[in-house]
């Protein structure tokens, strides 16, 4: 069944991606610019409470090791389990800010590709 649903999410992103052609570049450009911005406004705020959030989860008990700032992925695992419930929303809605900023950042590279493709 996730085979299935795989397929056929790729196959709506290459419809997607193709109906970008039908979009005026400049008009996509600005799209992409918006969508960047608006993933930074998420997801930066996220990424600070969520960095927040598991300092004063870990921090007490002395499992922050140095430079922790860096890398706080692998330090999930140090979590118990009342903590990430206090602590993984915050991480997942960063990451999903982080994911829009990447759409952001296609769709201005596409609208790049269209505009050379224009001349």
């Amino acid at each position: 069944m996730r085979e299935l649903f795989l397929v056929v999410g790729l196959v709506l992103l290459l419809v997607g991606a193709a109906g970008l052609w039908l979009v005026p570049w400049t008009e996509l450009l600005v799209f992409g610019i918006i969508v960047t911005a608006a993933g930074f406004v998420l997801s930066v705020p996220m990424g600070v409470v969520y960095h927040v959030q598991l300092y004063r989860c870990l921090s007490p008990r002395g499992a922050l090791p140095r430079r922790w700032i860096w890398g706080p992925i692998a330090l999930n695992a140090r979590l118990l389990r009342e903590e990430r419930i206090r602590v993984m929303p915050w991480c997942y809605a960063g990451a999903a800010g982080f994911g829009v900023i990447v759409l952001g950042q296609l769709l201005v590279l596409a609208a790049s590709m269209m505009s050379l493709a224009s001349r």
